[in-house]
């Protein structure tokens, strides 16, 4: 069985191409920009409380192109010196 990535681009993650790829093959795929096994730092994930803690490796990591203005919150981004990879900006 396969799993054709064919034109799919992981872009402006953290992510884990190791763990992508576990049990299908990643032929195809275009990984570029990510934070390759950066830990997002979580406030508490198990909780799922997905809002990043002030040490995230996700803060001012994303690319500004065609950001959403606002994040899950609904608070303005960017508030630092770039867009925060992930659906939430840090609260400075």
């Amino acid at each position: 069985m396969s799993n054709s990535g064919q034109g799919v681009i992981v872009r402006n993650n953290l992510t884990n191409v190791e763990t992508i790829c576990i049990g299908k093959y990643c032929d195809g795929y275009t990984f570029s920009d990510n934070l390759i096994g950066a830990n997002p730092s979580f406030e508490n994930a198990i909780s799922r409380d997905y809002h990043l803690q002030r040490t995230s490796q996700a803060k001012d990591s994303g690319r500004n192109t065609n950001a959403p203005a606002l994040d899950f919150d609904g608070d303005s981004r960017p508030q630092g010196a770039a867009v925060d990879i992930g659906a939430d900006e840090y609260k400075r």
